[in-house]
């Protein structure tokens, strides 16, 4: 039976330094030869992801934290602020000095009037990251989520108080940023409404990720895997750890199961395998072991006589090759 995995991008699947890893892509490989489902399931919005990650084989997508999920190229989930609502958040983020950063459906938008050092490094990593052009706050449309940086965690009430509660921030250290998504609305969210059109069950569901916005999530599936890269609020939480994401964390997280993701087919074909290369290797010893015999036919009494080699007749050599 195909069991379903979601992992988060960055730093689960995607690390600024190195980018993907390939022992990361050839697992994500394994499990889809293996006919299980993979679901990427990440903070960014559906503009904030380079097109590659869309043609890796996922299934599904669960983006934005939550506000937009789609299986199978069906749309399950969506939601998008008003623009009265994106209108507040730039307002209220410029009169507090605040840099901001609308995540939009097809493009993100900085504010090009903020020249604060902190603020521009973290615009251009953004770019860098996500393969995109950031566009003036005044362009956005289809907008999500945002997200607060450089902003003090004292402040998130107030901002949430003005937009009626609608929305709820979460904190993200070290970039000292604050990510806000529409009330109620989680990974976690996303992954029920996912096992809920599949029928796959939660037993058969596994997650992985390392940020706070990742421990609902693991905390809802059947398998929650934490990255040794995680923030500690996540460490505490989650079952099972592995190793960072820059040192093939993903390849040995799912070694731990690999006994239940492994398809029937491939153990059969493993042991073949292994079983022909024994067979090859003992071939190929017995050759480089033993000369092929010169055998000399007499036509008179059509008896076959093999002259010695190595002190064994034609006849022995016949029967040693055959034992394999």
């Amino acid at each position: 039976m195909s069991k379903i995995i979601f992992f988060d991008i960055d730093g689960t699947l995607y690390d600024s330094r190195i980018g993907i890893p390939e022992s990361t892509v050839n697992a994500l490989n394994r499990l889809i030869a293996n006919e299980h489902k993979i679901v990427m399931c990440t903070g960014r919005s559906k503009g904030m992801i380079p097109e590659e990650y869309f043609h890796m084989g996922f299934d599904g997508v669960i983006l934005g934290a939550g506000t937009y999920v789609e299986y199978e190229g069906k749309i399950l989930h969506q939601e998008l602020m008003t623009p009265e609502e994106v209108q507040t958040v730039i307002d209220w983020g410029k009169k507090q000095k605040i840099g901001i950063i609308l995540e939009g459906e097809k493009y993100g938008y900085y504010d090009p009037e903020n020249t604060d050092d902190y603020y521009i490094a973290m615009k251009n990593k953004t770019e860098a990251d996500c393969k995109t052009t950031l566009y003036p706050l005044n362009e956005a449309v289809d907008v999500p989520k945002w997200t607060y940086h450089h902003m003090e965690l004292s402040k998130k009430p107030e901002i949430e108080e003005i937009l009626g509660h609608k929305y709820k921030g979460t904190y993200h250290e070290p970039v000292n940023s604050v990510e806000f998504v529409p009330l109620g609305v989680n990974k976690a969210k996303g992954i029920e409404v996912i096992l809920d059109h599949t029928g796959i069950s939660r037993e058969d569901s596994y997650a992985f990720g390392d940020s706070a916005n990742d421990i609902d999530m693991i905390k809802y599936v059947k398998y929650g895997v934490a990255m040794g890269n995680s923030v500690p609020e996540l460490l505490e939480i989650a079952p099972y750890q592995t190793a960072r994401v820059d040192e093939d964390g993903i390849e040995k997280g799912l070694k731990k199961f690999w006994s239940d993701l492994t398809y029937k087919g491939e153990k059969i074909m493993k042991k073949i395998i292994k079983k022909i290369t024994a067979m090859a290797v003992m071939s190929l010893f017995a050759a480089t072991q033993l000369q092929t015999p010169q055998v000399n036919v007499q036509a008179a009494d059509g008896v076959a006589t093999a002259e010695k080699n190595n002190g064994k007749t034609a006849k022995d050599l016949w029967k040693i090759r055959n034992r394999y």
